[in-house]
């Protein structure tokens, strides 16, 4: 079975009972899920179908690469932003204007520069390790 980020999956969380979540994030043999206030590793034998396919193709179909995207200084730090946000990314990427849906996994401060990143995966990719380095001028809440 082939997993994308964004899908919703229903997981077997003991022995008779089941949990719909969304995948946020793909690694080799487990998936990252947004549980109880947390990210938290699942092992993919525990995915019992799948709930909600993702609409839309991923940017690259790459897997094991980082993307780093420029910070353009233009947006201040969201406080709302945090692991398991629903974001999008807005960037002129390699001559193209580039937006896409994704979920927030990490979250970086770099001192120096006085910039927050965040590590996104983009909704739809099917690839494990496939992030987006991305600052806080280019990344805002979905829907806002």
């Amino acid at each position: 079975m082939i997993y994308r980020i964004g899908q919703e999956v229903l997981i077997s969380v003991g022995i008779s009972e089941y949990d719909m979540v969304r995948i946020m994030d793909l690694l080799i043999h487990e998936i990252r899920i947004f549980r109880e206030g947390s990210l938290v590793r699942c092992h993919k034998n525990r995915i019992q179908s799948i709930l909600e396919d993702v609409e839309g193709a991923e940017i690259e179909d790459i897997g094991f690469e980082e993307t780093y995207l420029n910070d353009d200084g233009e947006q201040e730090f969201d406080v709302d932003i945090r692991e398991g946000s629903l974001v999008v990314v807005s960037a002129l990427y390699e001559g193209a204007e580039l937006e896409f849906d994704g979920y927030v996994v990490k979250m970086k401060y770099h001192k120096e520069l006085d910039i927050y990143y965040y590590v996104v995966t983009e909704k739809g990719v099917s690839q494990v390790g496939r992030y987006w380095i991305v600052p806080s001028s280019r990344i805002r809440m979905k829907g806002k």
